[in-house]
């Protein structure tokens, strides 16, 4: 079978000659020939497309365990300035009991134990301009996934500003959502009134 594939084969392939008997470069005996009609294969575009920037942060985040050409939250930048986010770095300037909208990726969680047996979560959160603490107290939490509030790497958290010395800030959240979901959602979504948890 497979001699008489290559020599039909053989027959219509082009820089092939009977009268020759051999084939033409690249081309192997048992190999079928695909034919491609007048497709200009010249013209054809090759390689992949350059890859967009979160496209190569998630590649960076991928191989590296870190962003190397820019921070993870600049692919969300036109989303945060659109809802009014406040960045880390501005908390500061934010007076006590303000709510404020902080967005970040996840670099720690932790549930310390606590006398009165109630579980409090603690988030640290970096926007890229700076780390800002969070923390979810029972009443949240209830509302709150699981996998949003210990596991999601990038979060968006509705929260109340806590001053805790001249330079000591940190946010009670109010509410916690997953960033990557709220982003594909759109400006459709109410981040100030609410949203699936």
């Amino acid at each position: 079978l497979e001699r008489t594939l290559a020599r039909e084969a053989g027959a219509g392939a082009p820089g092939r000659t009977r009268a020759a008997g051999h084939a033409a470069p690249g081309w192997h005996p048992g190999q079928l020939v695909l034919p491609l009609g007048d497709l200009d294969a010249a013209n054809l575009p090759s390689g992949s497309p350059a890859p967009g920037a979160r496209e190569r942060i998630g590649a960076e985040l991928d191989v590296l365990g870190l962003d190397v050409s820019d921070h993870l939250m600049t692919t969300y930048a036109a989303h945060l300035a659109r809802w009014g986010v406040t960045r880390a770095a501005d908390l500061l300037g934010v007076r006590n009991g303000a709510e404020v909208l902080l967005a970040g990726a996840r670099v720690a969680t932790q549930t310390p134990p606590i006398r009165s047996g109630r579980r409090v979560v603690f988030c640290s959160l970096d926007d890229g301009t700076g780390c800002a603490d969070v923390t979810v107290f029972a009443d949240v939490q209830a509302a709150t996934s699981n996998h949003v509030l210990l596991r999601c790497p990038l979060l968006l958290v509705r929260g109340v500003v806590r001053r805790t010395g001249p330079r000591g800030v940190g946010v009670r959240a109010l509410a916690l959502w997953n960033l990557q979901e709220v982003a594909v959602r759109g400006d459709g979504w109410a981040v100030a009134g609410g949203g699936a948890t």
